[in-house]
């Protein structure tokens, strides 16, 4: 058996005869739940050599010690039948209890029931003993669980540890993501005139759309609440490519002319060949993030019918997040007020859109828009006070 020594601190090791020692730190508790007095002096003498041993005659008792933290065992010793209540109500004491719930716990009893042994190692038990059992076996029992057990706990810590780290490491990798699109889209906001709550007002009405989509029958098992998270972060980016576009035009005051309107054209273009640039500085990168942000990019404005721009998409094969992205963005232009024309009422808005099922839109998404269209009203309405904190002038 394992010899006991001590360090210049004071601190008792066990030495298990195999070269590991039990703690660095504390001796060992264990507790023992057993109504036999006698059974209780026998635990208590085989094993006090190298632990602290508590004994306890009641599962009540036990439950109160534990659950109060008078005692922290690193391991139990559990009688089956006691009076008032049998081992198991202990068991599912512990598991209801988290902070006690990591307890292993051996049943030392004289049920010999293999249907009863089944039943106990089911609950979690790690071991079953049956009484009378010999001194040295269970201290090896109880030596191995042990040893087990804080092996385990550190793993469980250092993997909590590991997870926490790179918790906060794709926190901050989401934060410069979530700051270099903004950033982008902001740049964008502020060479074409517009306010910065432009940004926000679309992701919100893409938002919107998403969602009923998902509630809907045609969409419920293919569209996913991670798909409607990187529309709404990709929504930001879908005009990035008028910063190829020269300010005189994209700054005009008046109506452009038809060359003019040319050159705007190419904007959805310059933003997709941005993107696919930058990833493809990463080839073994697979990003679903710019996988949205190219489509929304390229193809919002594509029309329904086929007669948009710039590749002419007819119905299904314009993406699904462009076909939202068009309409979100044709009401923000309606209902807001620009240089060159003055702000739409909300109702003559939402009926030019509708008007226009089949032709520019998805008459699907249509649908879902005309029987939601105040959630647009209402985003639309609180942007004014967002726009203070959300504007591109400020943040410049």
């Amino acid at each position: 058996m394992g010899k006991r020594s001590q360090n210049r601190l004071g601190c008792i090791f066990m030495d298990t005869g195999t070269g590991e020692r039990m703690s660095n730190s504390h001796i060992v508790s264990v507790l023992v739940v057993d109504d036999d007095l006698i059974h209780c002096r026998f635990m208590e003498s085989s094993l006090k050599e190298h632990y602290h041993v508590h004994c306890i005659h009641s599962v009540s008792e036990a439950i109160d010690s534990l659950s109060e933290g008078e005692l922290q065992p690193e391991i139990i010793l559990l009688d089956f039948n006691m009076p008032g209540a049998d081992g198991r109500e202990l068991i599912y004491a512990l598991k209801d209890n988290p902070k006690i719930r990591h307890i292993p716990f051996i049943f030392v009893t004289s049920e010999s029931d293999p249907s009863l042994q089944e039943q106990t190692l089911g609950l979690g038990a790690v071991d079953y003993l049956i009484k009378p059992i010999q001194a040295g076996i269970l201290k090896r029992k109880v030596d191995n669980h042990i040893r087990n057990h804080q092996k385990n706990s550190a793993l469980y810590k250092r993997n909590k540890l590991l997870n926490n780290q790179l918790t906060d490491t794709i926190q901050e990798l989401q934060v410069v993501q979530d700051v270099t699109i903004m950033a982008l889209a902001t740049l964008t906001e502020v060479r074409n005139a517009e306010t910065g709550d432009h940004i926000w007002r679309t992701q919100e009405y893409v938002k919107v759309l998403a969602q009923l989509l998902r509630q809907s029958e045609r969409y419920c098992e293919t569209l996913t609440e991670r798909d409607i998270y990187l529309m709404y972060k990709s929504a930001p980016l879908h005009d990035i490519g008028k910063v190829g576009i020269p300010d005189e035009i994209l700054s005009k005051p008046a109506a452009l002319t038809a060359d003019e309107i040319e050159v705007i054209k190419t904007h959805p273009l310059i933003g997709f060949n941005a993107l696919s640039h930058a990833e493809s500085l990463y080839p073994d990168t697979q990003s679903s993030f710019l996988k949205y942000a190219r489509e929304i990019c390229c193809s919002h404005h594509e029309r329904w019918d086929g007669n948009g721009y710039p590749h002419g998409l007819v119905g299904d094969e314009i993406p699904l997040s462009a076909r939202i992205m068009a309409i979100a963005d044709v009401y923000d232009a309606l209902v807001s007020e620009r240089a060159y024309k003055d702000a739409m009422p909300h109702e003559e808005a939402v009926s030019y859109i509708c008007g226009q099922s089949g032709a520019s839109f998805d008459p699907y998404i249509i649908g879902l828009f005309e029987k939601n269209h105040l959630e647009f009203k209402a985003i639309a309405a609180v942007s004014e006070e967002f726009a203070s904190n959300y504007s591109p002038m400020s943040i410049a």
